[in-house]
């Protein structure tokens, strides 16, 4: 390998390593003030994590999904479509539209104290691919990231405050 070489390739990695690490995360806003802070911890690249937790309103679906691959199993997953109350309160980028959907990432806690026995039932044993409600809930363990140039939203469900009818 010639010298030229050498630099060349010193110098690239010197300016991935620069690049890598002058990158920050977004800034992070709300409509009204949120009890849900940017911690500046980045888990991964793209994923940024909060602290506190905000009680949300808004409708729920449990639903089937599609394994990933081919052959894989279906498996069931929970997201809440927050009203517009509650999304004035959850950060989302700067420039970036309101958060429109959070996936609650404790699927089976979700189930459990969103769904009723028979409707969990019904779901579990494919008499229905879907089940939705409205629902006032508390969130926590809140984050965002970008995916395939699509930005979501997680949280933890801490609690069910109301259920209502779906």
């Amino acid at each position: 390998m010639s010298i030229h070489s050498l630099i060349r390739s010193a110098c690239l990695a010197l300016c991935l390593v620069a690049g890598a690490a002058s990158a920050q995360s977004p800034t992070f806003v709300s409509a009204r003030p949120s009890p849900l802070k940017a911690t500046g911890e980045l888990v991964d690249v793209n994923v940024s994590v909060f602290t506190g937790t905000v009680r949300i309103a808004g409708r729920f679906e449990a639903r089937r999904a599609a394994g990933f691959e081919e052959g894989d199993p279906d498996y069931l997953v929970v997201f809440f479509q927050p009203d517009t109350a509650s999304q004035a309160l959850l950060p989302h980028p700067e420039g970036e539209p309101l958060v429109q959907q959070v996936w609650l990432e404790n699927t089976d806690p979700a189930l459990d104290t969103l769904l009723t026995p028979k409707q969990r039932r019904a779901l579990s044993s494919r008499a229905t691919r879907s089940v939705r409600g409205t629902a006032t809930i508390k969130i926590g363990d809140y984050r965002t990231g970008v995916d395939c140039d699509q930005r979501s939203y997680s949280a933890k469900l801490l609690r069910v405050v109301r259920r209502g009818r779906g």
